[in-house]
């Protein structure tokens, strides 16, 4: 019923004009992005979907929960059980149409948007301020890297799950003990987010925030154990976390880098303060080194003031809030203690700017308390002026070739800009600029032993078979590899140096005996330099050792070919082809044996 004062009706009309302030956020938030549609796979989205065969099975489910991330054969470092199931539901639905993915991605950043727009609503109570914090965030250009980079969805999940355990937290204080499932939603959310990327474990530090504050002004009592549920989802992850790992990965720290990367943070943490306000000069890769620059000391001292100010505000819940959330979600990414390899980047900001987001809302709303108009012109410009800088920014992401070229553009010092073009061009034929580019890469990182090896192999196909052997030995002088070893035993046979290749081939079998590579490697070896009975011994070893692989089979059988014992050859290739029926070249060798036989 509508009373006589109309409360109904203006209820009605508060509601209807919320609901259409969040479509508005909505639909703006996806127009910046609907561009990346027609975007391919760039970066470690070809690894950890393209060429990575766990998500292409829901059987391989279990596994995932209990693996370690894996990007290139290379162990990671990370535990982050969920980040490949979303990867594995869009397999499923697009196979690998990348339309869809980028799809997938506007859809999660828009589930973020909704949330930010839920926690200014219920901060500050206004559907104002709200609109103006979740479009802020919708268009940011910083978030370009998470929304458009696909595997960068696993920040935009994270700050989703995080969000929403955030919400529920607060419900659940409003509606008392009785509404225990918002309780266990929020604890479920919680866990779920650090699943997804280790930023939600900054969460509970909040939340206790958050009560003591709102314990301090209602004259509640504290209860302690009202926080044990997210210590214990904490702990469980962590436990999975120690044990999936074998221990803590990614936190080796070497003591007189310490002071170095202390002074590094002011940087870091103004640098991420001024993309959130001012995002201009927008990097897909930032070398922040550890040298004590001047730049360093300022960075320090305007940290010191900013923290001055922040203290005198302290009681300002504008300013507080805001800040807390910004500062606790960037504390994991600091790299004090290094846990991941760069000192920053734009995704890392993806959940802090929520906080930063609430702050320009609840701002705007007080502007237009005070200013109205001018505060709405200022505001219209600020967000077309963002608008305008994502659809700029958005085509780096385009491909690989975009992606690092910017980096190359943007950073003089991105190595890894260097690293992945050079990739680019030997792929496309072009040694040329692939060595100029890697070599760029080692002149910034000396310690790229992806680059030693990738230039080693570039002056093996060109005939400068000294310089492939010292860049091989440079890499194996710090950690051996497998491959590397095979490598640089081709550089040494090229060099007739023979029992030098020998031993390399040996190291590079005793390394990996499940490698069939390493095998054929040697077993060639031993051919050209005359010795077939020890080609052939160890062509038998692989078969034995790899009883299931149907190339150890094949290729001991064309070994036997060669030396006339057909027999064998026979068996041996039979064997291959009924662990592989649809091996072609087993099925060519036996019919190839046939005909010499006849």
């Amino acid at each position: 019923m509508t009373g006589l004062d109309g409360s109904s009706n203006r209820a009605s009309w508060k509601n209807r004009r919320t609901a259409l302030l969040l479509v508005i956020s909505l639909v703006l938030g996806a127009l910046v992005h609907i561009q990346t549609l027609s975007y391919g796979f760039v970066y470690d989205d070809k690894p950890l979907i393209v060429d990575n065969p766990v998500i292409k099975d829901v059987r391989n489910i279990p596994h995932i929960l209990l693996s370690e991330d894996i990007i290139d054969n290379v162990h990671a470092g990370y535990y982050r059980p969920l980040s490949p199931l979303p990867h594995m539901l869009d397999y499923y639905i697009w196979g690998f149409n990348p339309a869809g993915y980028h799809l997938s991605n506007i859809i999660y950043n828009l589930l973020a948007v909704l949330l930010v727009f839920l926690l200014c609503l219920r901060i500050s109570g206004s559907a104002y301020a709200a609109f103006a914090a979740s479009l802020f965030f919708g268009v940011h250009p910083a978030n370009t890297e998470a929304v458009d980079f696909i595997t960068g969805r696993n920040n935009m999940l994270c700050a989703v799950f995080t969000l929403a355990s955030l919400l529920a937290f607060m419900k659940y204080r409003e509606e008392g003990s009785r509404k225990k499932p918002l309780l266990a939603a929020s604890v479920f959310s919680f866990l779920a987010g650090a699943a997804f990327k280790e930023f939600a474990l900054m969460l509970p530090f909040v939340i206790v925030f958050y009560d003591l504050r709102r314990i301090k002004d209602s004259g509640e009592k504290i209860r302690p154990l009202g926080y044990a549920p997210f210590a214990a989802a904490a702990v469980l992850y962590l436990g999975m976390r120690s044990y999936v790992l074998k221990g803590v990965a990614g936190t080796s720290l070497a003591l007189p880098e310490l002071p170095l990367r202390m002074l590094s943070m002011p940087e870091v943490l103004l640098t991420y303060l001024r993309l959130s306000f001012v995002p201009l000069w927008l990097k897909a890769q930032y070398n922040i080194g550890l040298q004590p620059t001047a730049l360093k000391w300022t960075c320090l001292a305007g940290l010191a003031a900013l923290g001055t100010a922040l203290f005198k505000y302290r009681k300002n819940r504008l300013v507080l809030y805001p800040a807390l959330w910004f500062l606790a979600f960037l504390a994991p990414v600091m790299n004090v203690i290094p846990v991941s390899g760069s000192l920053m980047a734009e995704r890392y900001l993806y959940i802090p700017l929520a906080g930063v987001s609430v702050f320009v809302g609840i701002a705007f709303e007080r502007g237009l308390q005070k200013k109205r108009k001018a505060a709405i012109a200022v505001f219209a410009l600020y967000i077309c002026a963002l608008s305008a800088l994502t659809v700029m920014r958005n085509p780096v992401w385009r491909n690989d070739k975009s992606l690092y070229t910017d980096m190359i553009r943007t950073e003089p010092s991105a190595y890894k800009g260097y690293y992945n073009l050079g990739n680019r061009m030997y792929k496309e034929g072009n040694l040329e600029e692939a060595q100029v580019l890697w070599e760029k890469a080692l002149a910034v990182r000396p310690d790229m032993y992806a680059v030693h090896n990738n230039l080693g192999v570039i002056y093996e196909k060109t005939g400068n078979y000294a310089m492939a052997e010292k860049h091989f030995r440079m890499i194996l002088a710090v950690k051996p590899y497998a491959q590397v070893y095979q490598n640089l035993g081709n550089a040494l046979y090229a060099q007739k140096k023979y029992a030098q290749a020998e031993d390399a081939y040996k190291k590079a079998l005793d390394m990996d005996t499940s490698d069939i590579e390493g095998y054929e490697r040697l077993s060639d070896f031993y051919d050209a330099t005359g010795r077939p009975a020890q080609s052939l011994e160890i062509l038998r070893l692989a078969a034995t050792r790899m009883p299931y692989d149907y190339e150890a089979f094949n290729l001991l059988g064309a070994e036997e070919g060669r030396q006339k014992l057909y027999s064998a050859a026979r068996a041996d290739f039979t064997r291959a082809l009924a662990l592989n029926p649809t091996c072609s070249a087993c099925a060519r060798n036996l019919n190839m044996l046939a005909g010499i036989k006849q």
